[in-house]
């Protein structure tokens, strides 16, 4: 039988080269989508994605992580968190379908309402495949998981490419979204021969829901405040201000997809079997904080650099505006993924009332920063989100470090060679940048090999432990890799 670690970087393996597929999947189609669609098209979509966001928490309602996180499990528990989802997923449906006309007067844009009630569908489609995916995920069987969202991405994408060519407009990009649940989880239950059974018991509901209401509420928090910048942009606004913002956050999720999105997803599982070994729980979680440093500033200072011509040369320049965004964004894309996996140590301990708490405090920070939204620039908004982002990051370190019984300088010292190589090596290459006269193509390439040589180099003499660590794992990783080839 393999062991822990074993399936961890199996697990890893699977889950990082499926994101790494899928995000280039997803980000080509996005590249010929906003060639062909306007930025209003996508701010249309992005305030009915608000909506959608924060209420896909209801139909799962913090199940999904109870079923990962608990270590006894039957299949009445497997049965009971189903037949919930599915009720809750035709209920919110309904809601959705039955609040389009609100919506659409909320935001003075009379054609969201029947945009509003086509999503509806989104919720039931969802519902179907929460739980086997929580069961996949449990097991670390992420093979089968990217399979069936990489067949989605291709999927989906396809559809919304030729529905925008066929001059479709912003229904291209309704039907992309809906068709993602639609095929993921129809090849989902395809690859997967387990079937929940339909078992409903209360006493199973009552277990799952002891730690999942807490981490329900928190879900709830997050993805409202998550959302809460494209609702208010979208109505102290413009659409197409929304599609500029809602261009430079995408790129922005490249800095989680690739620096520790996989990572996290494997580690929820690993910690919660780890909860009860505090010495495995620490030395995992120090590896873990260290690796996502190294590659979350790498991703930040790079896509800084790069943004000019990346957003010129991908989306042309009719996306322009969205340059200066991204930037702001990007300077604080190492948050993000640090606070992601800060946030496991209390969840996979099974301390979903610090959880909670912690939630509503970060949460209570951020409410001036929304309000600034109708009373200044929307760069000057993402600069005031940089500085409370930065002052949450440190209220999660005090919460994790509490957790697990050690000092804040443990979380924050791995932080300070980033802090200081990052931003000196991006300004040096700008400076001697701005001297080189030569086409955009040359240009970008120039940048990404100056700036990945000299991150490379300081990290070696200055000893940073993220490097390490990652070239530790490697072989492990490579020694799977060899197996399955």
């Amino acid at each position: 039988m393999a062991s822990l670690k074993e399936k961890s970087v199996k697990g890893l393996f699977w889950d990082y080269a499926g994101r790494l597929s899928i995000q280039g999947v997803s980000f080509f189609v996005s590249i010929i989508l906003s060639r062909i669609l306007f930025p209003e098209d996508f701010g249309l979509l992005a305030m009915i994605n608000v909506v959608v966001a924060v209420s896909t928490t209801f139909v799962d309602m913090g199940l999904s992580s109870a079923l990962i996180q608990r270590k006894e499990l039957t299949e009445e528990h497997f049965g009971t968190a189903f037949l919930l989802n599915i009720s809750m997923g035709v209920l919110m449906s309904l809601i959705l379908f039955l609040s389009s006309g609100k919506i659409a007067k909320f935001y003075n844009i009379d054609s969201l309402e029947t945009i509003a009630k086509v999503m509806s569908i989104i919720f039931i489609l969802n519902s179907f495949g929460n739980v086997i995916r929580a069961k996949l995920q449990k097991e670390l069987n992420f093979k089968t998981l990217t399979i069936s969202n990489l067949i989605a991405a291709v999927g989906s994408g396809t559809i919304g490419i030729i529905s925008a060519i066929s001059g479709f407009g912003v229904w291209s990009l309704v039907f992309q979204s809906i068709s993602v649940p639609l095929i993921g989880n129809l090849s989902l239950f395809i690859l997967e021969k387990w079937r929940p059974k339909m078992r409903f018991g209360i006493t199973a509901l009552k277990e799952l829901w002891s730690f999942g209401f807490k981490m329900f509420l928190t879900s709830i928090l997050e993805n409202v405040f998550a959302q809460l910048d494209s609702l208010i942009i979208g109505k102290a606004m413009s659409a197409s201000k929304l599609g500029y913002y809602y261009r430079a956050k995408s790129l922005q999720n490249i800095v989680y997809a690739h620096s520790s999105s996989s990572l996290l997803s494997v580690l929820f599982p690993v910690f919660s079997e780890l909860q009860n070994d505090d010495e495995r729980f620490k030395n995992v979680l120090y590896k873990s904080y260290n690796i996502v440093c190294f590659i979350s500033f790498y991703l930040v200072g790079l896509l800084y650099l790069t943004a000019n011509d990346i957003i010129i040369i991908l989306f042309s320049e009719r996306w322009t505006p969205s340059i200066i965004l991204f930037k702001i964004m990007a300077m604080g894309g190492f948050i993000y993924p640090l606070v992601s996996l800060l946030m496991i140590v209390l969840s996979s301990r099974g301390n979903s009332k610090n959880y909670l708490i912690l939630g509503i405090v970060k949460r209570l920070v951020l409410i001036p920063v929304y309000v600034s939204i109708f009373f200044v620039s929307l760069e000057q908004f993402l600069y005031i989100n940089l500085v409370v982002s930065l002052v949450n990051f440190y209220i999660n370190i005090s919460f994790a470090a509490k957790e697990i019984g050690v000092r804040r300088s443990q979380f924050i010292k791995p932080l300070l060679p980033y802090l200081i190589i990052t931003p000196a090596i991006v300004l040096s290459i700008n400076i001697l940048a701005g001297q080189v006269n030569t086409n955009i193509f040359l240009h970008v390439s120039g940048l990404i090999l100056a700036f990945t040589l000299a991150y490379y180099v300081l990290n070696v003499l200055f000893r940073i432990k993220g490097l390490s660590l990652l070239i530790s794992v490697t072989p492990e990783i490579k020694r799977y890799f060899n197996r399955i080839f």
